[in-house]
């Protein structure tokens, strides 16, 4: 079951979102030695990645247990205004205390099916603590979009996928690897997205289910939905909430 907090505007989920992945990363290094985020691309995780940065939060994290790794990349060099890489390292890498040594980005210079088995061997198998991710308003998450050939793969961890729209090469953990995960947080913004929402939550769990933000569920970790009111205003009709 997906566990929904809805908050009544942007910066109001963004807030709701960092505090409860900086207590989430504190209990879990409390049992552990270190934290494996899977890093969303995009404009909307940008926003929390620049709220994490700020010193009040980046004070309280110990980024030297931190683990970074990439939910899905464009086949771009890393200084393309399109790279996710780029995106993060701007709005967060740049301004927190991580050692090189524990970012592992994607690398989206190589042939995509290269650049996917490389990345397997870099993410190992054993599961990611959290994954954030988006979505888009086909449904799509990472880069898993509607109708991918590989969206039911099972043995890979990481696939080359291609995106409706350039840039068209990408490289996205497989619903599997996702599905691993301890912790999936899922971060939408605005009233755009009100209608894929409750279409996804519609699907949500189903067998036959086609969006691929639907097929994200959890086996052995929960599921957790960060909507403002403009996200989440077709919901009440569509779908029972359950707060987080």
């Amino acid at each position: 079951m997906a566990h929904i907090l809805k908050c009544p505007d942007e910066g109001a989920v963004v807030e709701a979102l960092a505090d409860y992945l900086v207590s989430d990363i504190h209990e879990t290094l409390g049992r552990q030695a270190c934290y494996r985020w899977a890093l969303a691309g995009g404009s909307t995780p940008g926003r929390l990645y620049r709220r994490l940065a700020q010193p009040g939060a980046a004070d309280l994290l110990d980024w030297r247990r931190m683990r970074l790794f990439w939910g899905d990349e464009r086949c771009v060099p890393p200084d393309d205004p399109q790279s996710n890489y780029r995106m993060v390292r701007e709005s967060l890498l740049d301004h927190v205390p991580i050692p090189a040594g524990n970012i592992f980005p994607i690398d989206g210079t190589l042939d995509p099916e290269r650049s996917a088995a490389a990345y397997a061997q870099v993410l190992g198998e054993e599961p990611l603590d959290c994954v954030l991710l988006g979505m888009g308003e086909d449904g799509h998450t990472a880069s898993l979009f509607p109708g991918t050939p590989r969206l039911r793969e099972e043995s890979r961890t990481v696939i080359a996928t291609r995106s409706p729209l350039p840039p068209i090469h990408r490289v996205s953990l497989s619903l599997r690897t996702i599905n691993a995960a301890h912790r999936v947080f899922f971060l939408v913004l605005g009233d755009h997205k009100a209608v894929p929402v409750a279409r996804v939550m519609g699907q949500l769990g189903q067998k036959d289910a086609d969006l691929p933000a639907a097929m994200v569920t959890p086996g052995l970790g929960s599921l957790h939905w960060f909507l403002d009111y403009a996200a989440a205003a077709q919901l009440d009709r569509s779908h029972p909430t359950q707060p987080s």
